[in-house]
């Protein structure tokens, strides 16, 4: 990419960080949905409620509604409505070279990885992703965290969410 084209990318991230807004109000609405942002949310912590994920395996979380035993705060304010959620997931010493992937409850894991790491390394991506659907499921979580080739910590902050448009306030 040469230098001209990364200045105006750049240009239009900052544009689109100035159209944010921090506080939970709607930034977005062109259409039936809508993106509000929250000030982040720790959802999850597994140095702190359930440990590390084991290499190979998956653990479901909640983020809509309360947030019990997970090692981050009783709630976030997410709307059970909510289609998608903004996260940040940091993979916390992990044990060898691996990757994890988040999904939503209780779909099939996606082909591609959500997060890359190596050994030791503390990592943190942000990603948007759909969350379990209550009007055609019944959701006992909302997302699914898989590892492969490792084991990890996680955390997990929500930073945002895509709701239906009447659902203004969290």
């Amino acid at each position: 990419m040469n230098l001209t084209r990364r200045t105006i990318l750049c240009g239009l991230i900052a544009v689109l960080a100035l159209i944010a807004d921090p506080l939970g109000q709607p930034t977005y609405a062109a259409g039936p949905d809508q993106i509000f942002t929250i000030a982040p949310c720790r959802a999850v912590d597994t140095r702190i409620a359930g440990g590390p994920i084991p290499s190979s395996s998956s653990r479901s979380f909640n983020v809509v509604g309360t947030l019990a035993n997970q090692g981050g705060q009783s709630t976030c304010g997410i709307p059970s409505n909510a289609q998608a959620v903004f996260l940040n997931i940091v993979a916390v010493s992990p044990s060898a070279a691996g990757y994890l992937t988040v999904y939503p409850y209780p779909g099939p894991l996606p082909a591609t990885s959500t997060l890359n790491f190596g050994a030791g390394q503390n990592l943190a991506n942000g990603a948007l992703s759909p969350i379990c659907d209550s009007s055609t499921t019944t959701c006992s979580s909302d997302l699914i965290v898989s590892m492969g080739g490792a084991s990890a910590n996680i955390v997990i902050d929500i930073t945002g969410y895509i709701a239906a448009s009447s659902s203004g306030t969290n």
